[in-house]
C-alpha cells in the first residue's frame, strides 16, 4: 500500500491512498481520496471518501487489559464493494475573533456502508455517526465545554450522548466543575445485556491538580 499527497498552494491539500492485501481467504483492495482546506493547524475543513473490496481481516481486542479476548469477524465479503466517507471541520475561536475569545468548535460526520472493512472499522451494518463539540474560556481560571454525538445503525440501533460542563478555578490547585449529561440508547438485539432507555445526570466535581499532568477529583451526582 501507499499514499501520495500534494499541496496546491498554502491552503489546499489533496491526497490518495491505496492498499492491496493478498492473503489466502483475506484478499482485499482498498483505496480512497481526501482533501483538506487549510487555514491553520486548528482551523480547517477535511473530506474523505474510501472504498473497500473483499473480506480482509477481522480484529481482536480486549476490553479489560487482556483478561478476556474478543474476536470480531470481518464485515467484508469476496466480490463486495462498500463505501465510506467523512467530513470534519474545526475552528479556533481566537483566530476568528482577534483573540477576544479563546476556545474551539468542531464537527464531524462519518458514514460506513454495509460491508466496509478496514484496519479499524468493521461495518457489518450501515452506520452513520456525527458529533459536535466546543469549548470557550470564560475567564482566566474558568471555561465551559459542550459535546454531543449521535450514532445510528441500519438495524435500528441508536446511541446519543450529550455533555455540558463548566470548570471554575478556585485557586491554582483547586477547581469545581458542575456538569450535566444526557444519554439515550436503543438496542434491537433481544438479549439480557442489551441497553435500552434514556438517562439524564447532573453533578459536580471538586478537582485538585498536583501539576499539569496529574489531577484527582471527588464528585457527587
Amino acid at each position: 500500500g501507499g499514499r501520495a499527497q500534494q499541496w496546491l498552494g498554502d491552503k489546499v491539500r489533496v491526497g490518495v491512498t491505496a492498499m492491496r492485501e493478498k492473503t489466502e481467504g483475506a484478499d482485499q483492495k482498498m483505496y480512497g481520496a481526501d482533501v483538506r482546506l487549510h487555514h491553520s493547524e486548528n482551523t480547517y475543513l477535511e473530506a474523505e471518501v474510501a472504498r473497500s473490496e473483499g473480506p480482509g481481516f477481522g480484529n481482536t481486542y480486549s476490553p479489560d487489559g487482556g483478561l478476556t479476548i474478543q474476536d470480531n469477524a470481518t464485515a467484508g465479503m469476496r466480490g463486495r464493494k462498500a463505501n465510506a466517507w467523512r467530513v470534519e471541520g474545526h475552528v479556533a475561536l481566537e483566530e476568528l475573533t482577534d483573540d477576544r475569545i479563546t476556545g474551539s468548535l468542531g464537527a464531524r460526520v462519518d458514514h460506513y456502508g454495509k460491508g466496509f472493512s478496514s484496519l479499524d472499522v468493521e461495518a457489518d451494518k450501515a452506520r452513520t455517526v456525527w458529533g459536535v463539540e466546543g469549548d470557550a474560556a470564560l475567564s482566566e481560571r474558568s471555561k465551559a465545554a459542550v459535546s454531543y454525538s449521535d450514532e445510528k445503525i441500519s438495524d435500528g440501533r441508536v446511541h446519543r450522548d450529550g455533555l455540558g460542563k463548566v470548570r471554575i478555578g478556585l485557586t491554582d490547585k483547586f477547581a469545581v466543575e458542575p456538569y450535566g449529561r444526557y444519554v439515550q440508547k436503543k438496542d434491537t438485539t433481544p438479549s439480557i445485556t442489551g441497553e435500552q432507555g434514556k438517562r439524564a445526570d447532573a453533578g459536580v466535581k471538586l478537582l485538585y491538580a498536583w501539576d499539569d499532568d496529574h489531577e484527582g477529583y471527588v464528585f457527587g451526582q
